[in-house]
């Protein structure tokens, strides 16, 4: 087996263990809280560190008291403190109980803040549920890569490919072979050409130029006596 071909593996084996650990981090989890609060006053909840599933929030107060709840991620609870400006993820205002159910899109902490106008109770019961995102899509790239490899590598090792390699490498080298035997053959063939023109225009009469000399009456006749030859 080829090294190529036991990364592959390996990286199949990992998304395959991180998929069984996310099929077993899909079951539901509870928690709760209850919460005293005061009246006219922002209370905030403890933090909870949430991954990116569903969680359904279900509350409720005492005496159907009225009140508004906020879900703020850290971020947000952070710019709530200092600027007091009021971003929420999730509101519910003016309400004694509600159910809701979100998607959590990022692993973090999150926060609820709850504003009453009297003095009550609140509890707040939440469900997480369903697979992890960011699980979900580290095993799918682990899983792809894994076979991208494996594949790659069972390819490469056929004896049919490594033909093809060593066929397509001889055939290049025999038209490079081709190719230089035909420029070498082309330019023996334009230097006889020239002889014998040159031999033909020395013992012809026409070769008494105007000067009385043997020889062509200019250069270019004889090579353009060349080049319609080597053109035919």
């Amino acid at each position: 087996m080829k090294p190529i071909s036991r990364i592959g593996i390996f990286f199949i084996i990992l998304a395959s263990s991180l998929f069984l650990v996310t099929i077993y981090r899909s079951s539901p989890v509870g928690l709760s809280s209850s919460t005293h609060l005061l009246p006219d006053t922002w209370t905030e909840t403890e933090s909870f560190l949430w991954s990116p599933k569903d969680v359904r929030i279900m509350f409720s107060t005492i005496d159907n008291q009225e009140i508004s709840l906020y879900l703020l991620d850290a971020q947000e609870l952070n710019d709530w403190k200092t600027t007091g400006k009021l971003h929420p993820l999730l509101s519910f205002e003016n309400t004694s109980k509600g159910i809701y159910a979100y998607s959590i899109l990022a692993r973090g902490r999150y926060s609820f803040i709850i504003l009453s106008r009297n003095e009550t109770f609140i509890e707040i019961d939440l469900t997480l549920y369903g697979f992890e995102n960011d699980l979900i899509v580290a095993v799918e790239a682990l899983a792809i890569f894994g076979l991208t490899l494996t594949v790659a590598s069972f390819i490469i090792e056929k004896p049919a490919f490594r033909r093809f390699i060593k066929t397509h490498s001889s055939e290049r080298k025999t038209v490079s072979f081709v190719d230089a035997f035909v420029y070498s053959h082309a330019y023996h063939s334009s230097c006889c050409l020239i002889r014998f023109v040159n031999l033909q225009n020395i013992s012809s009469p026409r070769g008494l130029n105007r000067s009385g000399r043997f020889g062509s009456s200019s250069k270019t006749d004889s090579l353009r006596c060349v080049n319609r030859n080597f053109a035919q």
